[in-house]
């Protein structure tokens, strides 16, 4: 655990000593807020739901921007290297990098608290079961997407390319119940249950199943596992 926590540290200090990290945290919380403040003027609601979904699509833009430089920039950089020669395992490796992106997103929600308060602010009291589902939901999906793109960046030294890749994936997942309704039913409820959007949806209700929590952990679990059988062929090179 110490070697995760030491490639984890080492990210996070990529991350915030470059000025990649408050860039895309100032453009997080102006999307953000700019949506936090237009769904509440047309809906008059105190509750973050549609904000949920809305902050989705932000992460589906922003999140291959954050994970396509993790590996695949160790690769063009050569420092690859360094790390398959040195006493860790590929598995520490990889789950100390995906730490350290999901830690940065844990920033980016802390940032995110300003809008409850503002809503409480106002006089609005936001049911706490939806808001706490509907938090935990939206994380476990940016944690998905940084899984596959950790993914994406294993399998190229160019950034750009990475980028692409797991916006594509990610996308593809996205628009599963779509794809599915093409093929009818058995087919599109097996789609519907694939699909990453879908399980948000259920937890923003205020709904906690377990299946919603298995399908986000699986996802992740196997996007970390196919990452270090990718980063593995690097020791047959």
């Amino acid at each position: 655990m110490s070697k995760v926590n030491a490639i984890a540290l080492r990210e996070l200090k990529n991350y915030f000593v470059s000025p990649l990290a408050y860039v895309v945290a100032a453009l997080f919380m102006a999307g953000v807020g700019f949506l936090f403040y237009a769904i509440l003027l047309s809906t008059r609601e105190a509750s973050l739901r549609a904000l949920f979904q809305n902050m989705a699509v932000v992460f589906l833009l922003l999140v291959p921007s954050l994970t396509m430089r993790l590996l695949a920039e160790e690769r063009k950089m050569g420092t690859i290297e360094l790390l398959m020669t040195s006493p860790l395992t590929d598995a520490a490796i990889v789950w100390g990098k995906f730490l350290a992106s999901v830690i940065y997103l844990a920033f980016l929600f802390l940032l995110t608290g300003i809008f409850p308060l503002a809503i409480i602010m106002v006089g609005g009291k936001p049911e706490i079961a939806p808001l706490l589902t509907g938090y935990l939901a939206i994380f476990l999906m940016g944690a998905s997407f940084m899984a596959i793109g950790l993914l994406a960046s294993s399998l190229t030294s160019n950034q750009i390319v990475a980028a692409l890749i797991a916006f594509t994936v990610s996308l593809i997942i996205w628009l599963l119940p779509a794809i599915g309704s093409v093929f009818g039913s058995p087919v599109s409820e097996g789609f519907q249950y694939m699909s990453i959007i879908q399980h948000l949806e259920n937890m923003a209700r205020g709904v906690l199943d377990s299946s919603d929590l298995l399908y986000y952990f699986s996802l992740i679990g196997a996007c970390i596992f196919l990452t270090v059988r990718s980063v593995n062929v690097y020791h047959w090179r």
